[in-house]
């Protein structure tokens, strides 16, 4: 990696400094995706031009005449088909100490419709964490029996 940054006559600050616009780009950048993303015969209606979740995660959230559009840090979309979007009554972030959703609320029926689920950095450790100990756990069972 090193060899690679030399010849490229850059030093590993810009490289570090790609890999983090890539993991968190801008809210112009996120919005750049996302029209990308989007059939040329559908319209953008509204758009939360950068939201932040409680940790921090930037979230992009379109509505088009078809298509509910979430576009997160990662630059990954997914379409919703939420209809109708004059009911769409808001967008609110929660979070617990593992997970942080976006909800969506409806005005005509009042029901919430959870649409991103984004396991936070807390929960990954953890589930790592766990994952580490399972198999601590399993490989200790394997000398046991052996012996």
């Amino acid at each position: 990696m090193l060899k690679y940054l030399k010849k490229a006559g850059r030093g590993s600050g810009h490289f570090f400094a790609k890999l983090w616009h890539w993991f968190f780009p801008s809210a112009d950048e996120i919005r750049w995706a996302l029209e990308q993303s989007i059939p040329p015969d559908e319209q953008i209606e509204w758009f939360v031009r950068e939201a932040k979740t409680p940790t921090h995660f930037r979230v992009a959230i379109a509505a088009t005449n078809r298509h509910l559009v979430i576009l997160s840090h990662f630059l990954i979309w997914r379409y919703y088909d939420f209809h109708p979007w004059n009911k769409l009554k808001d967008v609110r972030f929660t979070e617990s100490p593992y997970h942080s959703k976006i909800v969506l609320t409806r005005t005509d029926t009042q029901k919430r419709v959870i649409i991103k689920h984004i396991e936070t950095e807390r929960g990954r450790l953890l589930a790592g964490h766990a994952r580490k100990m399972i198999a601590i756990h399993e490989a200790d069972k394997i000398a046991l029996g052996k012996q």
